[in-house]
């Protein structure tokens, strides 16, 4: 077996009282830990009605590519794919990005109801897909009404 050694703060003092009883609340300061600050979560229905946002999404008539737009609820599946995650920056200025880049990017995805809703800057978030590394990709679940967009460069 290990000896253990116990170190403590005690007051032999009042040992000698016979109505002392260690309580450990007498010569241990304690203080309250103060709570750690919780990140505000938005939810969809707190959201305030915004101004719709503006898309540029139109192709470059001097471009080898052209933008196609497709709404889908689905999924994308693909054989191999290379893409970024973009959180809390401009859906305006990634469209932009995308449009001006079309031998960079092969798509830009997002939810519809960023644009449409007009939702505030810091909840934006979209996934380029690039042309190097990305493979056989297709959209499932193509729909009229979809709560996913999807923007990619096909050539002409």
């Amino acid at each position: 077996y290990f000896p253990t050694i116990y170190l403590c703060a005690f007051n032999m003092t009042k040992l000698q009282d016979k109505n002392y009883v260690n309580d450990l609340k007498d010569d241990i300061e304690r203080r309250a830990k103060k709570p750690k600050p919780r990140k505000k979560v938005v939810q969809e229905e707190d959201i305030e009605d915004f101004a719709p946002l503006v898309l540029n999404k139109e192709s470059d008539p001097s471009s080898p590519y052209k933008i196609v737009e497709q709404s889908y609820n689905g999924n994308i599946s693909f054989a191999k794919v290379n893409k970024q995650v973009i959180k809390g920056t401009s859906l305006v200025e990634g469209v932009q990005e995308f449009r001006n880049n079309p031998e960079k990017y092969l798509a830009i995805h997002y939810q519809t109801a960023i644009a449409a809703q007009g939702w505030p800057v810091e909840m934006h978030q979209f996934t380029y897909i690039y042309q190097e590394g990305t493979k056989d990709i297709e959209v499932e679940g193509v729909s009229k009404n979809g709560n996913r967009t999807i923007l990619m460069h096909v050539l002409r």
